[in-house]
């Protein structure tokens, strides 16, 4: 019997709910409400019954003597007992003070009932809606969807690549809220990581803003431009001199090393002085960070030109010890890759702050979403918001080159000297230990992985800087680099202004205010962008819409919903038809949007989609760059057909999901858990498909240069540690080092020709 009762009581509950939702208990079964709308609807009443408490009181101190007439007729709450105020035996104001306590207590504790009811009920609706999707899920008849909540419909990438239905909203709530606390963690892990690789001579720009930062980005280029350039020029003058004699160039007599040694060495050591006090700040850096065991590409190259100074010096000091020429050339050719290296850094810089500059100060974010294996496969656009701190921090982050010298730097030096300490010493002769040391570390400088980003990155951030285009750093052109397929939104494929509304056509007595305004309702319960075209076509729109009640959309090409209480059915001639609505003959409009109210014909509107050809050149180049579009739209109209037609794209080259996808996916919203890849100025396709391409492109780059900074190190170190070995010295010369470190230079600069190609 209790058992009854108890069901009894949960059933009138629900009752009252359905109630409350103004639908009918069929339909609150059939339809897939959440717990959200439920409760929402629910706690509307007890607020209300809290504003009458208080509107009560207040109407009770405005007018205390008809409060007072209203005291006599109130029971004490305690008691049960009337209260009778006798203006013999007591004040009426007395009186009233006590009765108006006796109320607002009782009302207390209506009102703690009524929340204590309302947390009650909230795991038996939650039992109900489950089991009501459950049963919508089972059933036969119409396939329709509901507008999905943007938190709860984030697709995963198996949803995309195998073309699954949208997980469970429910489902996924609890699914997030169990990774939260763990990605979380790896936020700040990865964010604190990315803190402490920040190198010392950029730090001072994580508190400026993008503007300061490209201006001071700016003067550092201008800087080590100079810099450079002038080291290049004493770099081909040490060549011209050492190598003259061999090629039979014109040289004076004085400066040839078979006659004049010592003027020659000398010459040698005032152009490397002069060279190395042009970079004496990049100099520093390397021995500092020598001292302090945080190992950098500065930190080779400094010690590389210092050991070969202090060789070139020794000849002269020491005559006795005899030697060979040293390897000047390479080493000033070392420090002008580490200026240059620094330049095209500072020039990156100053490209991506450029983009991130303008005066409007919006930015739509590209964000990556993770599979399962950490790959970003996919991406996605948000809409226009501010600029994120963290946009600093990601430019400035060390690149794979630096991040990988780290390690490399100490073990060539190990390596080098053990090498130089066999070759010379092992063989009896430790007067060359400084030449062949300064030569070994001269050929180990891998030039590639130096320049490996900063060449392609610099060029890129420079070319996508015209258009508002900023890739963040060597993080999101990692994560963008493995992208598979890119998310579009309706306004990137037909932007609002190439879609054209003519007026409305009305039929069965309905007059076109009414069609109007029930399809601009319904529109705008959907969340299409068709809503903007509409309301920038049709003139005298109203400007409150009324709300709109049981939105549906349906797979058969068309949407649904109560508008003021009458049924209003907007979509294709083919949904209409479909529908059971009756439609006049001779209407046979391909991309016309027809209306029915009441599942009465009201009208049609005849409707254009024009292209421009920018969205057709970006479409055959993310193509072209094996990135899948996918079509999430929610116009009933942008079928594969009229996306073939307009764009002569070939089907199978662009992704349209099922309609719970396209609706999951264009819900997207910024989330915190997907990682930002680029940011975008100018929301429209162009921008989308360079900051993906160009960062594919920046990565295979990245590639191919530390390919060649591998082969220049592996096959350099281990050969001339053979040559010196077996005393093949006629080998072992200048300019054949020179050469050799030239070889590998030569690819990182075609590479940045390669980047920026479309």
């Amino acid at each position: 019997m209790q058992e009854n009762k108890n069901n009894t009581s949960k059933t009138d509950d629900l009752d009252e709910i359905r109630m409350l939702l103004w639908e009918d208990p069929e339909e609150l079964s059939a339809d897939r409400l959440s717990l959200d709308d439920i409760l929402a609807e629910f706690s509307t009443d007890v607020a209300s019954a809290a504003s009458d408490m208080d509107t009560a009181q207040e109407s009770s101190l405005s007018d205390p003597s008809a409060a007072a007439e209203e005291a006599r007729e109130v029971y004490d709450a305690h008691t049960g007992e009337p209260i009778v105020a006798s203006g013999e035996e007591a004040d009426a104001q007395e009186v009233l003070r006590a009765q108006k306590e006796a109320e607002l207590a009782r009302r207390r504790e209506e009102l703690k009932r009524a929340n204590q009811k309302n947390n009650q009920l909230q795991d038996e609706i939650a039992s109900y809606v489950d089991a009501a999707m459950d049963e919508k899920k089972g059933g036969i008849g119409e396939k329709t969807a509901k507008i999905p909540h943007p938190s709860r419909t984030i697709p995963t990438l198996d949803s995309l690549e195998y073309g699954e239905a949208a997980e469970d909203s429910s489902a996924a709530v609890e699914e997030e809220v169990e990774r939260a606390p763990v990605r979380q963690q790896e936020e700040t892990d990865r964010s604190g990581l990315r803190n402490s690789r920040i190198s010392s001579d950029l730090r001072a720009f994580r508190n400026l803003r993008p503007d300061e930062a490209a201006l001071k980005a700016k003067r550092a280029v201008s800087y080590y431009s100079w810099c450079g350039g002038s080291v290049l020029i004493l770099t081909i003058l040490s060549w011209y001199v050492m190598t003259a004699p061999t090629y039979k160039l014109w040289l004076p007599d004085f400066l040839t090393y078979s006659q004049r040694p010592y003027i020659t060495l000398l010459v040698f050591v005032i152009l490397q002085c002069v060279a190395m006090f042009i970079a004496r700040s990049f100099i520093a850096d390397g021995l500092r960070s020598l001292f302090k065991f945080d190992f950098k590409a500065e930190t080779l190259l400094s010690l590389s030109s210092i050991l070969t100074l202090l060789y070139t010096i020794s000849i002269i000091i020491f005559p006795q010890w005899g030697g060979y020429l040293p390897c000047v050339p390479c080493a000033m050719f070392g420090l002008f890759v580490g200026l240059y290296a620094r330049r095209q850094r500072y020039k990156s810089i100053r490209g991506c702050c450029r983009a991130a500059s303008r005066a409007e100060g919006n930015y739509c974010t590209i964000k990556g979403m993770r599979d399962n294996t950490g790959t970003v496969k996919t991406v996605y656009k948000t809409d226009p918001t501010r600029l994120k701190p963290e946009f600093m921090e990601s430019i400035l982050a060390d690149d794979p080159g630096e991040s990988l010298m780290r390690y490399f730097v100490p073990i060539v030096l190990i390596v080098t000297l053990l090498f130089a300490l066999i070759s010379s010493v092992g063989r009896s002769h430790a007067s060359y230990f400084l030449w062949h040391w300064s030569t070994l570390l001269c050929i180990a400088a891998p030039v590639g992985i130096i320049l490996s980003q900063v060449v392609p990155f610099a060029a890129v951030s420079h070319k996508l800087s015209r258009i508002g285009v900023a890739l963040m750093g060597s993080k999101g052109i990692n994560d963008i680099a493995d992208t598979e397929s890119a998310i579009l939104g309706e306004t990137d494929i037909f932007p609002t202004k190439m879609i054209t509304v003519n007026g409305v056509k009305v039929f069965s007595g309905f007059t076109k205010e009414k069609v109007n305004l029930c399809t601009l309702s319904v529109l705008k319960a959907s969340g299409s962008h068709l809503y903007n075209s509409f309301a920038a076509s049709l003139p005298g729109q109203p400007m409150n819409l009324p709300a709109v009640e049981g939105f549906e959309f349906y797979e058969t090409g068309g949407m649904g919903a109560y508008v003021n209480g009458e049924k209003v059915l907007v979509g294709t001639a083919n949904f209409i038809l479909r529908m059971a609505v009756k439609v006049p003959e001779g209407i046979n409009l391909k991309n016309g949007v027809l209306v029915a109210i009441n599942m009465q014909f009201a009208g049609i509107f005849s409707i254009k989609y024009d292209i421009q050809p920018s969205v057709r050149r970006s479409l055959n180049f993310m193509i072209k760059h094996k990135i899948t579009p996918v079509m999430a739209v929610r116009d009933f109209n942008m079928t594969p057909q009229l996306i073939e037609s307009r764009f002569k794209i070939n089907p199978d080259h662009f992704d349209y999901p099922e309609l719970e996808q396209r609706i999951a996916y264009s819900a997207i919203q910024d989330s915190e858990m997907d990682d930002d890849c680029a940011i975008v100025a100018v929301n429209n396709l162009h921008s989308y498909g360079e900051a993906v391409s160009c960062g594919k492109r920046v990565k295979s780059a990245i590639k191919l240069n530390m390919v060649f900074g591998y082969l220049s190190a592996c096959l350099g170190i281990p050969l001339m540690f053979y040559l010196l070995f077996m005393q093949s010295y006629t080998v072992v010369t200048p300019a054949n080092i020179f050469y050799y470190l030239l070889l590998f230079f030569v690819p990182t600069l075609i590479s940045a020709f390669g980047a920026t190609r479309r």
